[in-house]
């Protein structure tokens, strides 16, 4: 927010050895909006990551969660 960002998200990836190298299942993005505060798209996020999580886990027990490998270039650490 404080950068200025219009856009965030969250992601459903698989935990790998290295910080956040894992290849990733199911991405969802959010608006930020001008007036937005820190809190709100805290609750905004909540309530995507645990949907997000619940449609993970069913596809998980359908044997239909598929990942995608990450870009290794271009990386960066927030």
């Amino acid at each position: 927010i404080m950068a200025g960002d219009t856009e965030t998200g969250m992601m459903v990836m698989r935990m790998e050895e290295g910080l956040d190298t894992g290849p990733v299942a199911m991405v969802e993005k959010c608006a930020i909006g001008p007036d937005m505060t820190a809190g709100e798209l805290h609750d905004r996020l909540m309530h995507i990551g645990a949907a997000m999580m619940a449609e993970a886990l069913a596809r998980m027990e359908r044997d239909a969660l598929t990942f995608t490998a990450q870009a290794t270039e271009g990386v960066t650490y927030a």
